[in-house]
């Protein structure tokens, strides 16, 4: 998990981004942001090459946070 920026204003965002290696989830990840952020799906991509034969996969999912009212939070940790 990276988010691209480490401070926002209110109203402002930033990009946060899941990048899954050699695994495809069965469903999107549910976060429960905490009160004062928004965190909503912005897209997402896959890369798959082959390396001596072997296929690699890397799926990367993009959310856009955005502060609500200022503070200093956490985004918790999510499962697939």
């Amino acid at each position: 998990m990276s988010l691209d920026r480490d401070a926002i204003s209110v109203s402002e965002t930033a990009t946060l981004t899941l990048t899954l290696e050699g695994a495809t989830p069965r469903s999107n990840p549910n976060f429960q942001a905490p009160v004062g952020l928004k965190i909503l799906p912005s897209g997402q991509s896959t890369s798959v090459s082959f390396i001596y034969g072997r296929q690699s996969m890397q799926l990367s999912l993009t959310y856009t946070v955005e502060a609500l009212r200022e503070g200093n939070y956490a985004i918790p940790s999510t499962e697939f």
